[in-house]
């Protein structure tokens, strides 16, 4: 699966910098090590924690998209993840937010090699905190094609950044964002397997805003307002999972140094 055209076309001119993201960025530049003079910003978007980081260190900031790229402001480069167009050793830190959860499994394995070529000594990786992504399951109308409605394709959290990272040691780790409500993986199967997509996201998990409800198929390129009706049984299994699942804060920040 690739969402390439998606992140093409996305508006970046319209992006902004929110209270909360600045709260991230700062917590970000607070956990940076003091010997960290560069860094380089894998899947940078538009560039707006490229650019707040670039009042402290000397940032190069890196995404393939080449419409997020003509927005970023500090030296960049158009390029993947998994091909990155630096010398091995080149920057402090290499450094990656909301991105590594996108990338599809052979392009996340590269992706994390390179990471570890480019960086001197330090990787920082933000990403969901251990997301059931089955939560955000959306079901094309056009081709029937299931898929997370942001493009998620695998959960993260500290146990298995220790596995893809043996040669690194956590030396920080922190939470950030707003609280969310876990979904348990076995109400999911059951909500998906039995009931049909359009009850799978109901309206109050985007606070009827159209806006969160929008998304484009990877797999045919139908972009589609996500559709919602009743269903007993889906809202059966939402109603069981508020009882039994806790709300976590969205976003896990690791830090890691070569060992």
């Amino acid at each position: 699966m690739d969402n390439k055209k998606y992140y093409e076309n996305f508006n970046w001119e319209t992006a902004h910098l929110s209270t909360r993201l600045k709260e991230k960025i700062n917590k970000i530049i607070d956990a940076i090590p003091n010997d960290v003079n560069s860094i380089l910003d894998v899947g940078c978007g538009d560039g707006t924690i490229s650019e707040s980081l670039n009042i402290k260190f000397n940032v190069i900031a890196s995404d393939r998209s080449i419409n997020a790229v003509k927005q970023v402001k500090t030296k960049k480069l158009a390029n993947s993840a998994d091909l990155i167009a630096l010398k091995s050793n080149s920057v402090d830190l290499v450094f990656s937010s909301e991105m590594i959860e996108h990338l599809p499994d052979k392009i996340f394995a590269s992706a994390i090699k390179e990471f570890k070529r480019v960086s001197r000594k330090y990787v920082f990786l933000t990403f969901p905190n251990n997301e059931n992504i089955e939560k955000q399951f959306t079901q094309c109308s056009q081709c029937d094609f299931i898929f997370n409605k942001s493009y998620h394709l695998r959960s993260l959290n500290s146990k298995n950044i220790k596995y893809h990272f043996p040669e690194y040691n956590i030396i920080k780790e922190f939470t950030t964002g707003i609280d969310i409500r876990q979904y348990n993986k076995f109400l999911s199967r059951i909500k998906h397997k039995f009931s049909p997509s359009t009850s799978w996201i109901p309206n109050y998990w985007t606070k009827g805003d159209n806006a969160l409800r929008e998304t484009m198929c990877p797999n045919c390129g139908y972009s589609f307002i996500i559709p919602y009706k009743f269903n007993l049984l889906a809202s059966i299994c939402d109603g069981l999972n508020i009882l039994i699942s806790r709300k976590i804060p969205y976003q896990l920040c690791i830090l890691l140094e070569k060992k």
